[in-house]
């Protein structure tokens, strides 16, 4: 019988890590205190919003390594597809990572290793998801609170671009305005508060008006990660071919269409096939930041 609660959070999270131990975190412990349930895991050095704020949005960043740790979040993603898991809640702060310095340094620079945490979202491939996180979360989740491998896609897409932008406020700016201004239906926010009115209603409610409203913001959030990267791409011009894929990759992974988006095995081996692209024109090892 499925367990419920943490309990349930920690029987996924161990049945994961059982099969994938290089690119999970291992579970230590569940336990109760003081009426507060904690988990015990391995310790690693941070997770990659930090890595992100300190490292790749701070410096010229190689475009090499930054494909490598999209590479190495992909394959997180699909040891938990691979086993019959869908994990819901995919953001920067979900991915853990730490690194070993190469023999006689400062510790800076190393192999980056990457895994996967946080299964509180988490369930098999038919249930509901648990609770994910708003700027992060795929439409059909918005609309429907269930998904599939291609909702964590989605998010893994936006983990993306998050690498080298900082995300999202909760209100963007109309960049067709002649002026900034708030664009309320581009608010995820507010479309999410609006959704758990309606569904609260427990009525064959109309979800056009709203899905109409969460497309639109969709588009103008893919225009603004385009520019993201545009950005950076003129700040890298040599590398720019790389960052145009990553793009059509991203704007893929994205797409409003559940259907259309590629699996976790395409995604990996269009990055695989980049990564051996960088280390044959620069001549380096791309797990080295």
């Amino acid at each position: 019988q499925e367990s419920q609660g943490p309990s349930r959070e920690f029987f996924i999270w161990l049945k994961i890590w059982n099969s994938n131990r290089n690119v999970v975190t291992e579970p230590y412990e569940c336990a109760l205190s003081n009426a507060v349930v904690y988990f015990i895991q391995e310790k690693m050095e941070g997770n990659l919003l930090s890595l992100a704020e300190k490292e790749i949005r701070a410096k010229p960043f190689p475009v090499s390594s930054l494909v490598d740790i999209m590479l190495k979040m992909s394959r997180c993603v699909e040891a938990v597809h691979s086993s019959g898991v869908v994990h819901y809640d995919i953001k920067l702060p979900n991915f853990l990572y730490s690194r070993q310095p190469p023999a006689g340094t400062n510790g800076k620079n190393g192999e980056v290793s990457v895994k996967i945490t946080d299964f509180g979202a988490s369930n098999f491939l038919k249930g509901l998801s648990n609770g994910s996180t708003i700027l992060y979360k795929s439409p059909e989740v918005f609309i429907k609170d269930k998904g599939g491998y291609s909702s964590d896609v989605f998010s893994l897409g936006i983990s993306f671009w998050h690498l080298v932008e900082a995300e999202e406020k909760a209100e963007l700016t109309d960049a067709d305005a002649d002026e900034p201004k708030v664009v309320d239906e581009c608010d995820l926010y507010e479309i999410s508060w609006i959704l758990n009115s309606m569904k609260s209603k427990r009525s064959s409610t109309d979800f056009s008006p709203i899905e109409a409203k969460m497309s639109n913001c969709h588009s103008k959030r893919v225009s603004k990660m385009k520019a993201d990267f545009e950005t950076v791409k003129q700040a890298n011009a040599p590398q720019s071919q790389t960052y145009d894929s990553l793009v059509s990759l991203i704007e893929r992974m994205t797409s409003y269409d559940a259907e259309s988006r590629p699996a976790i095995d395409v995604v990996i081996s269009e990055l695989e096939a980049l990564k051996v692209g960088q280390e044959k024109s620069t001549g380096k090892d791309s797990n080295i930041i």
